[in-house]
């Protein structure tokens, strides 16, 4: 009996032990558990990292996507050219705080533009994604200040209103 209890017990140490062994899952941090609830981080494409970076000009990127890569190419520069119309056009609202007219005004003309940034991919599936980052130069921002001159009445010089416009740029990435 003494032998069948010492077997019986000798089992069940060993039992406990390799169970124990079995699960040898290390604890998670706290930042573990944060990190896997958040899922993988993406990293920026290299053009919207253009956009994104601190310059004199105005920036905006874009992408596209097609079974054609010039429709790809297409359909990211105006992806690019309207995210950067759309950051104008806020700026210039944004400066001019709230003029009725600006609201009924035709779209900005975009001028000087140049592309900085174009990567295309190729997909398994044949497809191309383009991304893209474009500038407009200080001569566009001018031309801009110049059409708005018949529209809405500007107090102050084209050096105050780039002065302005870059601030309200920068109003406008920060509240991104």
């Amino acid at each position: 009996m003494k032998i069948y209890l010492k077997f019986f017990l000798l089992a069940i140490v060993t039992s406990a032990l390799l169970s124990a062994c079995g699960s040898t899952k290390m604890a998670k941090t706290p930042e573990q558990k944060v990190a896997t609830n958040r899922g993988v981080k993406l990293e920026k494409e290299e053009c919207e990292e253009l956009a994104l970076k601190e310059s004199e000009n105005w920036r905006a990127s874009g992408v596209g996507m097609s079974a054609k890569e010039i429709a790809a190419v297409q359909l990211a520069e105006h992806s690019a050219k309207g995210e950067l119309a759309r950051q104008l056009e806020e700026s210039i609202f944004r400066l001019f705080g709230g003029i009725e007219s600006l609201g009924n005004k035709n779209p900005i003309r975009l001028s000087n533009l140049r592309i900085i940034c174009r990567n295309t991919y190729l997909q398994k599936d044949g497809a191309y994604i383009v991304y893209v980052c474009i500038e407009m130069s200080e001569n566009g921002l001018s031309n801009i200040y110049k059409e708005l001159i018949g529209d809405v009445p500007i107090d102050y010089s084209y050096k105050q209103f780039k002065t302005e416009m870059e601030k309200a740029r920068e109003e406008y990435r920060n509240g991104q």
